[in-house]
């Protein structure tokens, strides 16, 4: 079975509500273009949440600016233990430094961090896919609609796509309490290592 294209989630919520399928959202269907809207927003707000598959590990650096861009489609930065810094924030796509009150960075700056990154929907995996379509679904039945009944009905459906999502971001997944930093620090106390 092919991967759920952009289109055919679109079609999903419109059959939500009724509506028949249309083959392009650009056709002027203002209900189209609302579905198309709201699937938008929910793929964004599900990605806000940081999966395993849209987080990247990357060592960040000051430019010639020495300012600290990051990629155009970054969510946000989250910065490991190591070098934890709760004073450094995303904006408007660079880094600021709130103690500072600045955009720059001393030369040779290296912080390590994890990117959440906004991916297009075509390397989404199928979980979210799934997942991001069925809860924009039920949120825009409940804009447009409103219906009680069919809201239950939805987000049950909703419940069993996050769940297959779950499975799918932690079941590829080896993990133990040693792979946590805070535990490993406790365990080289403990043993003096």
């Amino acid at each position: 079975m092919a991967a759920t294209s952009f289109n055919k989630a679109v079609n999903t919520l419109l059959s939500v509500i009724g509506e028949a399928p249309v083959s392009s959202v650009d056709e002027g269907h203002m209900t189209a273009v609302m579905a198309k809207t709201t699937l938008e927003e929910t793929t964004r707000a599900v990605q806000m949440l940081g999966w395993r598959w849209n987080t990247e590990p990357v060592t960040l650096e000051p430019n010639a600016q020495l300012e600290i861009a990051c990629p155009s489609n970054t969510l946000s930065v989250h910065f490991s233990r190591q070098n934890a810094n709760d004073t450094l924030i995303l904006r408007n796509g660079r880094l600021y430094d709130l103690t500072n009150r600045s955009y720059k960075f001393t030369a040779g700056t290296k912080l390590e961090s994890e990117l959440v990154l906004e991916l297009p929907w075509e390397e989404l995996p199928e979980e979210a896919r799934r997942y991001i379509t069925i809860k924009a679904a039920r949120q825009f039945g409940d804009r447009i609609v409103g219906d009680q009944a069919m809201h239950a009905f939805t987000q049950q459906e909703e419940y069993e796509a996050k769940g297959a999502l779950w499975r799918a971001e932690t079941g590829q997944q080896y993990r133990t309490i040693f792979d946590n930093y805070d535990s490993q620090k406790a365990i080289w106390r403990a043993f003096g290592a």
